[in-house]
């Protein structure tokens, strides 16, 4: 995760209790902001020592100038998914910085933003929540719909 913040905050410590292995980049951070990080980067302006595999999932929510060259750096390590906490404007502009630094259009598709799932929610752990239940989603092969409608559907046939 990459950034501060009470939705940060939130994330972090929901997708440690949901069992992932969750590294904070965040150059003000602090043990006592992120007691559930497994790893807390705070000395990482360019983003070069991201450790991303191919089963890593990075979420971009900083709002930073550099935002893009987070992106960038996760692209070219193969991360699993990008997701990127951001409202349409802001997403804009970073796709834009993207597609400046010549990403092909194909791969901006695979980024999500605005991330998360459509919950409703407003408070940061409801974006929170949306976010890691997006991650869940696509890492285990869901769907995204309600269970009663899938179950459902499994009876019928």
């Amino acid at each position: 995760v990459l950034g501060h913040g009470r939705i940060v905050e939130a994330l972090v410590a929901l997708g440690a209790r949901c069992g992932f292995r969750v590294t904070v980049d965040d150059p003000q951070g602090s043990r006592e902001s992120y007691p559930a990080a497994a790893r807390l980067v705070t000395d990482d302006p360019d983003y070069e020592r991201i450790d991303v595999t191919p089963r890593t999932w990075v979420v971009v929510a900083t709002h930073h100038k550099s935002d893009h060259l987070a992106i960038c750096r996760a692209l070219e390590l193969g991360a699993a998914g990008i997701s990127m906490i951001a409202s349409v404007k802001r997403r804009g502009v970073v796709f834009g910085l993207l597609d400046g630094l010549g990403v092909p259009a194909e791969r901006l598709k695979g980024i999500r933003s605005p991330a998360g799932l459509d919950l409703g929610g407003s408070e940061p752990e409801e974006i929170a929540l949306s976010v890691l239940a997006e991650i869940v989603c696509a890492r285990r092969g869901g769907s995204g719909r309600p269970l009663a409608e899938v179950r459902a559907g499994r009876k019928a046939t």
